[in-house]
């Protein structure tokens, strides 16, 4: 029995289009040549106590910084530091103000995850699917 080369297309996987979109952003195709480019492109560099890849095209994001120990802990802090509700009080300050209102069913699904939009800190720009 003869065994086949390894295959790998994103095409048939939904969790790499992400990625087809990066490859196609930066001029790279599936071809051996474009492929081959790529690899070359690729150092390894450390990142904490772990080693990372990151390409030298800037149009392939460099990857995300993953804080741990100290570093995390600071960042931790910081976040803390500026003064907003923590996420405990956030939510319970939701509910109460959900036992209020006393909407049924999927109704206070959907009325709390209005309120965390609305009372969040941080305010995220969503955009509900409906309303486009």
């Amino acid at each position: 029995m003869q065994s086949s080369p390894f295959r790998f297309s994103c095409l048939d996987d939904p969790l790499y289009v992400h990625a087809n979109i990066q490859l196609v952003a930066a001029r790279y195709s599936r071809s051996k040549e474009s492929l081959t480019a790529l690899i070359e492109s690729v150092d390894i560099f450390p990142q904490g106590k772990d080693f990372v890849l990151v390409s030298s095209n800037d149009a392939l994001p460099a990857p995300k910084q993953r804080l741990q120990g100290a570093d995390l802990e600071q960042l931790l802090k910081e976040q803390l530091a500026y003064g907003g509700p923590t996420m405990n009080e956030l939510m319970v300050t939701g509910l109460l103000e959900l036992c209020k209102v006393k909407p049924v069913g999927l109704d206070a699904v959907r009325w709390l995850g209005e309120w965390f939009l609305a009372n969040n800190p941080v305010k995220p720009n969503v955009v509900d699917p409906d309303e486009e």
